[in-house]
């Protein structure tokens, strides 16, 4: 049985979004399309946002989160492309990637406020601190 309320909602919207993603996928539609497409992360959000903000929130804050999120992704991905050429050590990514989630984090709740903050993303900044054990993703990458 489905829970229902705003945890219900937002599974439902979860799969919503991977069913369209693995439909593409399936269906072999993902050559002709965007690699942005395939990626769940701001459908995500924008669930996140309307089942636990409610769909007419601030759209200005909204906004805000939701650049603060993009730039992220992105910041990532231009790691991860370094660590992959190996001109970037794992403990530098691991460190480098930390303290920007880190930053992003503490930026959303300055936007949001910390109860809006801890409404969506269900815990305050803090709680991304050690979200990713260290040594444990250091260990991921030896041969």
């Amino acid at each position: 049985m489905e829970p229902i309320g705003k945890e219900g909602e937002f599974r439902r919207r979860v799969k919503e979004i991977y069913s369209s993603i693995h439909d593409t996928i399936r269906k072999g539609r993902f050559y002709n399309v965007d690699q942005k497409t395939l990626d769940g992360r701001p459908g995500l959000l924008r669930a996140m946002f309307d089942t636990f903000l409610g769909r007419d929130y601030n759209i200005g804050k909204r906004r805000q989160v939701e650049a603060l999120q993009a730039g992220l992704r992105s910041k990532q991905e231009e790691l991860a492309g370094k660590l992959a050429v190996g001109s970037l050590s794992r403990e530098d990514y691991f460190r480098t990637l930390t303290q920007e989630i880190e930053n992003t984090f503490q930026q959303c709740e300055r936007i949001l406020g910390a109860a809006e903050f801890r409404e969506l993303f269900g815990a305050p900044p803090d709680a991304v601190k050690g979200f990713v054990d260290k040594d444990v993703f250091l260990k991921s990458g030896q041969k």
